[in-house]
């Protein structure tokens, strides 16, 4: 197999998965909150980044810093974001039209179901970055600016699946952060740190912010 039919069988199966994993979080966005079949279908999200992760052949971001200091960078960036996501939750929260999205999204955290909610939030966040910012990008061709739009724009589209619109936001900025952590040279461990801090930290306090 020559190396541009390595790269069109690459490209098809980044794109499959992709279209997979977006069927499988609108699955979970049409499912009762905390229910069997959320949780299914998110986690089913979750292997299908990571099945495509290990089949398709990338080259993972160089980090020129060290991990000590990727993990530091991303655990500030990460706190960055949530103080930032925080803020706006309080000025938004006498919207219900976007609120009431993100209160049916959080009941998944409540009736006793906080840490399975949690360690799926986790799982994912890790399979998207591997997926979002290694993946797909590696399978692009062109600038480095082209990969950063295409994969931007891919991950807001499967995200909005999930039918809250305050997470196609959410996944601009966040996005936006971790594709500027892997440009400037902190590899894929800070991206990971950065979403999981995050996601973890929304996941945490939001249920209390807007109670």
């Amino acid at each position: 197999m020559t190396p541009k039919e390595r790269a069109k069988r690459s490209s098809v199966w980044v794109g499959v998965t992709t279209v997979t994993a977006a069927i499988c979080l609108l699955a979970a966005g049409l499912s009762a909150p905390g229910s069997v079949q959320f949780f299914v279908a998110s986690t089913a999200t979750a292997i299908v980044y990571f099945l495509v992760f290990f089949i398709v052949p990338t080259k993972p971001p160089v980090s020129e810093y060290g991990h000590y200091r990727d993990l530091g960078i991303g655990l500030l960036a990460g706190l960055a974001l949530l103080g930032v996501f925080i803020a706006g939750a309080l000025l938004i929260y006498q919207l219900p039209a976007l609120t009431h999205p993100v209160q049916g999204l959080l009941e998944n955290a409540r009736g006793g179901a906080l840490l399975p909610s949690l360690l799926v939030t986790a799982v994912n966040g890790v399979a998207e970055e591997l997926h979002f910012r290694r993946t797909i990008p590696s399978t692009i061709t062109g600038s480095p600016w082209k990969k950063i739009v295409i994969s931007l724009v891919t991950y807001m589209a499967v995200s909005s699946m999930l039918g809250v619109p305050l997470l196609v936001l959410a996944a601009l900025v966040v996005g936006a952060v971790a594709h500027w952590l892997v440009h400037r040279g902190y590899g894929l461990l800070a991206p990971i740190v950065m979403h999981l801090t995050w996601s973890l930290g929304m996941a945490l306090l939001l249920p209390v912010i807007l109670q």
